[in-house]
């Protein structure tokens, strides 16, 4: 479930949201956007903490305005589920 359809309200799920209607994205782009800045309130920082989680990816350590408008974020695809083995059956 997404954002938009009243999923988890953390920066970096609205972050995933908002990527996937503008990929391909670069820093530019989100940080011009009106509705990335009415969303995030602290875009460099809702970026390094998505990159922390290794929700997505992008070269370099910190995103600065101008400096890196061209700078590519990279959604990274969401991981598989693994299923927990089931419990042995009690005798």
């Amino acid at each position: 479930m997404n954002y938009a359809q009243g999923g988890d309200n953390s920066s970096s799920t609205r972050a995933q949201w908002r990527m996937k209607s503008l990929t391909p994205v670069t820093f530019g782009m989100l940080f011009h956007d009106d509705r990335c800045a009415n969303i995030f309130e602290a875009l460099v920082g809702t970026l390094r903490a998505a990159k922390k989680r290794k929700i997505l990816t992008y070269d370099g350590e910190l995103l600065l305005q101008g400096v890196h408008d061209n700078a590519e974020i990279v959604l990274k695809p969401s991981p598989v589920p693994v299923a927990a083995p089931a419990a042995p059956a009690p005798i």
